[in-house]
């Protein structure tokens, strides 16, 4: 199995002006990307044959209600996953905070999400929809089995899955939790955004970062779930003692993918803005290592930029990783791992 290296990664320029990116294989070898525009139009480009397709403008999101028939935009950050026969689905969230989702079409120029509701809670007969309180997060299973997170209104995570082509009822997994004295694990605060991806045919991790800068874990084992564990903070050098490292803190939403049952790969900006990596090789999980961040060149000088938003990361084949994220300078950067972090 490859390894990762600890250098920092090379990256190169998407596009200008793109934000909340997410990348997906549909396959082998092949990338669809989406982002949005400062109008908050969807745009996608795809990496085939070696090279980036122009890109092309889906418009704005739209989601209908079959029930109501009302039409409402869709929030800006969406997740995705490959169906069956090499199709794209998304998923995102609506201004009243219901899960909507699209199937993305070859040739429309444009894309229709629809409805599927909320977490509902009932108080004194009457049942009235709870809401996500942050974007979601999904994966595929190769069964065709769907599951999508996100968080709730009581800060607890949530969970639907599609199986058999229907969609289930939204259930509960818990409130994140760390242990932070004693024995016992404590609920903690946690950030809105949730990241999943599935590590083979019957595994799935979730991934969330407490309010406290750690990273959390929840693991399906194909019969249950896991209590949360924390993956700990990344470790940053001193700045006036540069000899001596301290716990560093996770500043950023979380973004993880897999190319098979021995290996996971998560990712999350660091403290000073940079991209940080860890990785499970089957056995073990490895330290943090930074991947850095896009060195931008101005008046003849190169200097560090900063990733600001979320970041995104998925494999089109065995042993390959590519990552997304927007940076200060308000472009969005590609790092990719073929045997090394290397840029197109």
């Amino acid at each position: 199995m490859r390894t990762l290296s600890a250098s920092s990664a090379s990256w190169a320029v998407v596009g200008a002006d793109l934000f909340c990116p997410v990348a997906v294989a549909p396959a082998p070898g092949r990338l669809a990307l989406f982002a949005r525009d400062v109008a908050g139009a969807l745009v996608r480009r795809d990496w085939r044959d070696g090279r980036w397709t122009e890109p092309r403008s889906l418009g704005v999101p739209v989601a209908l209600d079959s029930i109501s028939g009302k039409r409402a935009p869709v929030d800006w950050q969406l997740a995705a996953c490959c169906g069956g026969n090499g199709g794209i689905e998304l998923f995102g969230r609506s201004p009243d905070n219901a899960l909507v989702h699209a199937v993305v079409e070859p040739s429309s120029p444009s894309l229709s999400f629809e409805y599927l509701g909320a977490p509902a809670a009932q108080r004194d007969g009457v049942v009235f929809p709870m809401g996500l309180i942050g974007p979601p997060a999904v994966c595929a299973r190769d069964s065709g089995r769907v599951e999508v997170f996100a968080l709730g209104q009581g800060g607890d995570l949530l969970r639907v899955a599609r199986v058999g082509g229907e969609w289930q009822e939204f259930e509960s997994l818990g409130v994140p939790s760390m242990h932070l004295t004693g024995t016992r694990a404590q609920p903690v605060p946690s950030t809105p955004v949730v990241a999943a991806c599935a590590c083979g045919t019957d595994r799935i991790a979730v991934f969330v970062c407490a309010a406290l800068g750690a990273l959390l874990l929840k693991w399906w084992d194909g019969r249950q779930w896991s209590e949360f564990a924390s993956l700990g903070v990344p470790e940053v050098r001193e700045a006036s003692y540069p000899a001596v490292t301290v716990a560093g803190r996770l500043t950023g939403p979380p973004a993880a993918c897999s190319w098979g049952p021995g290996r996971l790969d998560v990712f999350a900006r660091g403290p000073r803005g940079e991209l940080m990596h860890r990785a499970w090789n089957g056995r073990e999980w490895g330290g943090y290592t930074s991947l850095w961040m896009p060195m931008v060149t101005e008046g003849g000088s190169a200097r560090p930029t900063p990733l600001t938003g979320a970041v995104t990361a998925c494999t089109r084949c065995d042993g390959c990783i590519d990552v997304f994220a927007t940076a200060l300078d308000g472009r969005l950067h590609h790092a990719r791992f073929d045997g090394g972090w290397t840029h197109d």
